[in-house]
């Protein structure tokens, strides 16, 4: 017979959620500045949440808490450049800030 797994001070228990909603969207924009310029801006919504999520042992209701590492906007803009020479292009490493 199995013994059932209790868990300590230098564990973690993994438990999964038993219902979320998870609703959003985004918005990516590229605007070509010049034949060598490029903007980038990128608008993300999120909202997420825990539905029905309890321990199983019914000790703590976690009903209605927004997800972990679900945040509820995120925005990037960025920059890049393409350089020209006579043997060709290099396009330029981009340049974001979140």
């Amino acid at each position: 017979m199995p013994r059932p797994i209790t868990p300590s001070p230098t564990s973690s228990r993994h438990l999964n959620v038993q219902k979320t909603e998870i609703l959003g969207n985004q918005l990516d924009l590229i605007y070509k500045v010049t034949t060598s310029d490029r903007l980038n801006l990128s608008v993300g919504y999120l909202n997420a949440h825990n539905i029905r999520f309890q321990l199983p042992d019914g000790s703590a209701n976690f009903d209605g808490f927004q997800l972990q590492y679900a945040p509820d906007w995120t925005v990037t803009a960025g920059y890049a450049h393409d350089f020209h020479f006579d043997s060709g292009y290099v396009r330029g490493k981009r340049l974001d800030q979140v």
